[in-house]
């Protein structure tokens, strides 16, 4: 007769509790202080100016302590340190044959420990709710929805960080790389484009790599920052975000937390146990990691070399000396993360060499295809119906009305038209020059 699968042991869960009571201590104590310890405070009305409506500035107090009490460091932290501690048994080759060698199997283990790892962060912060609610009937304080809006939000963003964090502890068995990996995945994608859209710049006519914002949501922590505190608003101002779109990013989110909850089961259920202790877990991802990194750390390299050897404006011999830079960044890169991957200085076979070749010859090909504007990035003028403001920068900014648009597009035409003469005046007085520029500025939708 088959036995039934068990989906949760209460053993190893009131295991976990008792071995990792100072993690959910701690996280209980923060929120103690950070939400109703700071409402008391915040809440007295002898603080409050003689010249404000009681009601007003109390609200607006309210406001302020919830508003701060989002900012996600916190939740990631904790998160990240939940999800390690209660998988930390996969970081060593002998606890993990120990615990696997046990009458449980994997899916019990996984969901035991995931529900552990849930009840460290969500308890601690429903019991700060309800210690803030009792604080608002002290200070005559009704308003409760404030809190609501804050637990259902603050909640929705610690399941995702702890989902993301258990996604980046089945890809790894180094209990010293998941919390680097943690914070390259919340960072990965804005470090990314900045390095490239620098790199653009230097080689490309007319670009200007300040203000991207595009694709910020793939960088989840760097993107709760400039959401919570600053950008989120109980009230109906145009400027701030408001909160049906928060509660709309943060249910986005919590999809993408089951998403990864959901693959982090089914690589738990294939991991190898002899991979406790190495650097990437899944071998697809090795390579995977050597070449992006050598890509990303040699365009970085090359951007740095450029800056202290020659000078941001790249042209002639200066292409060729940006290249050099990239490929010897590029090779170095693509080494150094061999050597951490393998755990070993042999890493020099012929192999690898003809994979650092690919990718070097690759990276070069693209810095060359910027230069000659493949893209169309020099190129490119948007439509007058994308543009939804036009400014133009000099010494001081002059922003322009929307009849002047057309205008503005008929500068941004000339200048494109032009621009191999620009690049020949700049090349020519870079170094000893005095005049000013007038760059159109194009703000779109």
């Amino acid at each position: 007769m088959q036995s039934k699968t068990s989906w949760f042991h209460k053993t190893i869960f009131l295991k976990n509790i008792t071995r990792w009571w100072p993690i959910w201590t701690a996280y209980l104590l923060v929120w103690l202080i950070r939400l109703p310890l700071r409402l008391f405070h915040a809440l007295n009305p002898r603080l409050m100016d003689s010249a404000s409506a009681p009601d007003s500035y109390l609200l607006s107090r309210l406001e302020g302590v919830v508003r701060t009490s989002l900012q996600p460091s916190f939740f990631f932290l904790f998160a990240a340190i939940t999800a390690i501690a209660v998988f930390s048994y996969l970081f060593q080759a002998r606890s993990c044959n120990m615990i696997h060698a046990l009458p449980v199997c994997r899916e019990t283990l996984f969901t035991t420990n995931l529900l552990s790892g849930i009840a460290f962060l969500f308890i601690p912060q429903i019991v700060a709710f309800l210690a803030g609610i009792f604080v608002c009937f002290f200070r005559h304080m009704t308003q409760l929805e404030y809190l609501m809006h804050w637990l259902i939000l603050s909640l929705g963003m610690v399941f995702f960080a702890f989902a993301l964090a258990v996604f980046t502890v089945m890809i790894t068995g180094n209990i010293i790389a998941a919390p680097v990996f943690f914070l390259i995945i919340n960072y990965l994608f804005v470090v990314c484009r900045s390095i490239v859209c620098q790199l653009a710049e230097m080689v490309s006519f007319g670009v200007d790599n300040t203000n991207i914002s595009f694709g910020d949501f793939l960088s989840p922590f760097y993107y709760f920052s400039t959401l919570f505190p600053g950008f989120l608003t109980f009230q109906s101002r145009e400027e701030l975000i408001r909160l049906p779109q928060a509660y709309a990013i943060i249910a986005a989110y919590c999809l993408a937390g089951v998403a990864c909850l959901v693959l982090s089961f089914f690589l738990y259920r294939k991991k190898h146990l002899e991979t406790a202790g190495d650097i990437i877990t899944i071998r697809l991802l090795k390579p995977l990691l050597c070449w992006g990194a050598s890509f990303i750390l040699g365009c970085w390299i090359a951007i740095m070399g450029q800056f202290f050897f020659v000078g941001e404006y790249v042209s002639g011999m200066n292409l060729l000396l940006l290249l050099f830079f990239l490929a010897a960044g590029c090779i170095l890169a693509f080494f150094l993360s061999e050597m951490l991957l393998q755990k070993s200085f042999l890493v020099f076979s012929k192999k690898k060499f003809l994979e650092c070749a690919g990718v070097t010859v690759i990276s070069c090909l693209f810095l060359a295809a910027l230069e000659c504007n493949l893209f169309g990035i020099e190129t490119r003028i948007p439509k007058e119906e994308e543009i939804q403001s036009v400014f133009l920068s000099g010494l001081y900014p002059i922003r322009l009305e929307e009849k002047d648009f057309s205008k503005v597009l008929d500068i941004h035409q000339d200048l494109v038209d032009s621009r191999e003469e620009l690049q020949r005046y700049f090349q020519k007085y870079w170094e000893n020059s005095s005049y000013s520029t007038l760059e159109p500025g194009f703000s779109e939708t």
